[in-house]
């Protein structure tokens, strides 16, 4: 499974989208809490890049190269997860 390039392709997407989650969720954590209605225009704006993430994953997916076919389907799956959260 590791020398196929879509699964190469999807799990280093992943890895580095949980490396921009991780340091997001770190700077939250350390950082005093927010004004709520500056937090609900942040995750007003979050929710139409997560719609943005998944139509540029589906982009991806749909190219020839197996590399950016496995990273799109990584983009999709972490747009459409984190959109209802």
């Amino acid at each position: 499974m590791a020398a196929d390039p879509v699964w190469r392709g999807f799990w280093l997407t992943n890895a580095l989208w949980a490396s921009v989650d991780g340091g997001i969720a770190l700077v939250g954590l350390l950082s005093p809490e927010p004004d709520r209605a500056w937090l609900r225009d942040i995750l007003y704006l979050n929710a139409a890049l997560d719609l943005l993430y998944i139509a540029g994953g589906l982009w991806l997916a749909s190219k020839g190269e197996a590399r950016l076919q496995g990273a799109g389907w990584a983009v999709v799956l972490h747009g459409g997860v984190a959109s209802p959260l």
